[in-house]
């Protein structure tokens, strides 16, 4: 019987998740800021911000897009269930547009003839790991006034006219679950080069908090202070996870035009690299 999955960890991994569990950050430590600077390296220089789950990421990628009751995300029906749970959640109506039969990806016509004025994101799904065609979906959702999500589940490290996935839509999505191409047992991430989503994406997945500086003036502010500027969740990636992801990055080769490029076509999953 062939394996739902199937991925590989040396030992080298398990020393590396026993350093973490020694050390004193196992989560949202210095490990998961040098997790997603590599990421960045994949998406074309494209921040990322880490979360717990490609669900995750989705939920904080609708919320950076506003996604509220009333309004209506335009979707492939061809996906995991999460693209289009997360975004029900916060109210909104999700509308499934058909695909295209050579990819499976989202048809940005038929994306086109379901966009109202109440269209508030439109999501492409790179299934298998072929990204859609977004340079088409880009002009549909620029026409509704729309924000272009990339569910790139399954697609970290592939291309679009030689431009990298993670740098193609407004905000993109990965999952780093056991399935997909780089695991960390689990965990996602979303890239978006907008400041303004990333900041708010990056809020949002640690509960809205914002630190504020340290006040010299007010004593009990010398180490600065933190508010709860919005409303958020936790969703912050662990230093396991991120130390894991970290590892399956290094797995990678670099391709001879100096990019990176997959050393082989198993899941990497180290749950606790070197990071």
């Amino acid at each position: 019987m062939l394996p739902y999955g199937r991925q590989s960890i040396a030992e080298s991994d398990v020393e590396a998740v026993a350093e973490v569990l020694r050390g004193d950050w196992l989560t949202t430590g210095p490990a998961v800021g040098r997790f997603e600077a590599e990421l960045a390296r994949w998406t074309g220089g494209v921040p990322c911000v880490s979360v717990t789950s490609g669900t995750a990421a989705l939920h904080v990628a609708y919320v950076a897009a506003g996604v509220g009751a009333g309004d209506e995300v335009v979707t492939s029906p061809l996906t995991f269930v999460a693209t289009a749970a997360t975004a029900a959640l916060l109210g909104a109506r999700v509308r499934f547009a058909d695909v295209r039969p050579d990819t499976g990806n989202l048809d940005p016509d038929a994306a086109a003839a379901l966009v109202t004025a109440r269209t508030r994101v439109i999501t492409a799904v790179d299934y298998a790991g072929h990204p859609a065609d977004y340079d088409e979906l880009r002009q549909v959702a620029g026409e509704a006034g729309a924000v272009l999500v990339a569910d790139a589940a399954h697609s970290i490290g592939s291309a679009y006219k030689d431009r990298p996935v993670g740098s193609l839509a407004d905000l993109t999505t990965f999952s780093f679950f056991p399935t997909k191409t780089v695991t960390t047992a689990e965990g996602g991430a979303v890239a978006a080069a907008d400041p303004a989503l990333l900041r708010r994406a990056a809020r949002f997945r640690n509960h809205g908090l914002v630190r504020s500086p340290p006040s010299s003036a007010i004593p009990a502010r010398a180490a600065g202070t933190r508010r709860c500027t919005s409303s958020g969740s936790t969703t912050g990636c662990p230093t396991c996870c991120a130390r894991s992801a970290s590892a399956s990055c290094a797995g990678w080769s670099a391709s001879a035009s100096g990019g990176p490029s997959w050393s082989s076509g198993t899941t990497r999953c180290c749950p606790a690299c070197r990071g």
